[in-house]
């Protein structure tokens, strides 16, 4: 075969991998059907797993292989990265519009998410990778994907852990005990080599990055909770409901006002971080948005209000008639790390308390924090375009306890 468009010269612990994969070397006895890779950030599983497809498709004359991930920017990015591995002699045929790459042996390889289950149906193909995994659901694998090689030859599970659940986790425990249809491996970032940058590099990430989030997305580690930036969530949810204002307490509210698909989220919080109320809308003009906002404000005697600008900042300067205490937030990733990890606090400490509101949970459970070796920032976002405007504007609220508490109430515009 000629040579492929890459250096890619696998090390140590990704020959053990590959041996699995193609019953070499240690493994040349065995024939496992299903290998479960669980590997920290910058291993190198989704290159190794490129090289082993390419392998299998060559391997004889009409394979059929298949490579899934959780949703279609992830997909639409591996079918990119094989078309630049592969010389163009070895494609008799690509397209990305139907997502599969048609080798020069006949062989084809299909590219397919998880989200979209029904287009995976009807497929059969001799070798499945399962990229992300743990971002998979287990309705999804087992129900329509798993189907598609119930004759097939090889299974290869790769992810980064997450919870203690869900289909990496299972058939990760599955090919720790001696079998001949099962087997596992766990890496951590340093089971590849690296250079003394790159060790740097990682110790940086190390000191900015959340504890929980380095033991997962580095050290392989599966965790008790999502591995997101929030811990105790169902814990801290411990409100029957919300609450009417009181006429001597102090509200505290943060508002992020959302655009096209999102929502506009108005929280509101007393004085020790308790959950008082929560309006989430969409699909309203600003006008509608704001006047309900600011009545409910106004209700809890006139709360202090911290209201993201970064958005539509004219509304801002139209409100400040309506809102008495109202004060603007700039978003940016040196202010977003402060509110995030001021409410992280918060939820570790169980020092905040909320109702068990599903939008809520779901928005808290799905927000992460990635280090960008680029800007070298830890960025804080909604896992797989998420919504997390519930979460900003929680945030925004307990900022604002955190800086206007027992403060004399007045007009602040920053």
């Amino acid at each position: 075969m000629e040579t492929l468009n890459t250096d890619f010269s696998p090390h140590s612990s990704q020959i053990e991998v590959l041996d699995a994969l193609n019953n070499e070397g240690i493994f040349r006895k065995n024939n496992f059907k299903y290998i479960t890779l669980c590997a920290g950030r910058g291993w190198g599983k989704s290159l190794m797993a490129m090289f082993q497809l390419i392998k299998w498709g060559f391997s004889a004359p009409n394979i059929k292989l298949m490579w899934v991930t959780p949703y279609s920017i992830q997909n639409r990015l591996i079918y990119r990265q094989l078309l630049e591995i592969l010389p163009g002699n070895l494609v008799k045929e690509s397209n990305g519009t139907d997502g599969f790459i048609r080798l020069a042996n006949n062989s084809i390889i299909y590219f397919k998410q998880a989200e979209n289950p029904d287009s995976i149906r009807g497929v059969h193909v001799q070798y499945l990778i399962i990229d992300e995994a743990q971002d998979i659901s287990e309705d999804a694998f087992n129900s329509v994907i798993l189907p598609t090689t119930q004759y097939g030859k090889k299974i290869l599970i790769i992810g980064t852990p997450k919870v203690r659940n869900g289909i990496l986790y299972y058939y990760y425990n599955l090919g720790l005990a001696p079998n001949e249809i099962y087997k596992s491996f766990k890496y951590t970032v340093y089971d590849a080599p690296k250079t003394k940058e790159q060790l740097d590099e990682l110790q940086l990430i190390k000191l900015n990055i959340p504890f929980k989030a380095w033991q997962s997305e580095y050290l392989a580690e599966f965790c008790d909770t999502e591995g997101s930036v929030f811990i105790n969530i169902l814990d801290n949810a411990l409100l029957d409901g919300f609450s009417d204002p009181l006429p001597n307490n102090q509200y505290f509210s943060g508002i992020d006002l959302g655009q096209a698909k999102d929502y506009s989220v108005l929280s509101i919080v007393d004085s020790e971080y308790n959950l008082v109320y929560l309006d989430r809308r969409r699909k309203q003009d600003y006008d509608t948005i704001i006047d309900a906002f600011s009545r409910k404000i106004k209700e809890y005697n006139d709360a202090v209000t911290l209201w993201e600008t970064n958005i539509e900042s004219y509304l801002f300067e139209q409100s400040k008639s309506k809102i008495k205490n109202l004060n603007s937030f700039n978003t940016n990733r040196g202010s977003k790390k402060e509110i995030i990890e001021h409410l992280a606090v918060l939820m570790e400490r169980q020092k905040i308390k909320y109702p068990k509101l599903p939008e809520l949970i779901k928005e808290l459970s799905l927000f992460e924090g990635k280090y960008n070796a680029t800007t070298r920032y830890v960025q804080y976002s909604a896992q797989g375009g998420a919504h997390d405007d519930c979460v900003i504007s929680l945030a925004l609220a307990c900022w604002s306890v955190l800086n206007y508490k027992n403060r004399k109430i007045q007009h602040f515009f920053i």
